[in-house]
């Protein structure tokens, strides 16, 4: 298992956009992705509605655990699609 923590720099949080990105991503994928928010409150990442109920705005901390195939990759990328300031209507 792979465990990393990040902060949300989106400024508009953890919304629908990235949520269903977070959701797509781990679709299929034969291991486990869970994602904790500062409260301890765990989502199931193969859900948008669970992604948003964590509730992630700007600033705050998160931690994603990867247990399966490619567990560093895999949560690299999740790190990275929870990181990312979707600020841009492009993006």
């Amino acid at each position: 298992m792979v465990t990393k923590t990040g902060i949300v720099h989106n400024k508009n949080g953890i919304h629908c956009r990235p949520a269903e990105l977070i959701a797509k991503k781990t679709k299929g994928y034969a291991g486990t992705v869970s994602i904790v928010n500062g409260n301890g409150l765990e989502a199931n990442t193969h859900s948008v509605l669970s992604i948003l109920r964590l509730g992630l705005i700007e600033g705050d901390s998160f931690t994603v655990s990867v247990d399966g195939p490619d567990e560093e990759k895999v949560c690299n990328e999740m790190l990275a699609l929870l990181e990312k300031p979707f600020d841009c209507v492009f993006d």
